[in-house]
């Protein structure tokens, strides 16, 4: 459903929700509330920083994205989801096929833009 529910901009957001959420299936601690180049950073070992940047720029950039961007970001994260996998063992990657962490309601997809307070 997050792959082809929603406006395009909300695909790409759901995208990196999915790749995100496997992650901490797969173990990884990924706290909530940090902007997805920070998320990116703490799962630096998996090196997706520029499906974090994609994802932003589907979201924030100019105009909606074509369906054919959105196919092909999901593209990448399936293939940085099959990266993830491969890197641990097989008793993790059965728990994170079982595991209903994922599965729980989630807070609503948010831009996750800081803002700087003025005073």
């Amino acid at each position: 459903q997050r792959r082809t529910r929603g406006l395009p901009p909300t695909r790409f957001a759901k995208g990196w929700r999915e790749l995100v959420d496997h992650a901490r299936d797969l173990g990884s601690t990924v706290p909530t509330g940090h902007t997805r180049k920070e998320q990116a950073a703490l799962l630096g070992a998996h090196n997706i920083g520029h499906l974090a940047a994609a994802a932003d720029a589907g979201v924030f950039g100019p105009g909606d994205p074509d369906e054919k961007s959105v196919n092909a970001y999901w593209e990448s994260i399936d293939q940085a989801r099959l990266r993830m996998s491969q890197k641990v063992g097989r008793l993790a990657r059965i728990r994170a096929a079982i595991i209903l962490r994922s599965l729980r309601p989630q807070t609503p997809l948010r831009a996750h833009r800081s803002t700087a307070v003025a005073s």
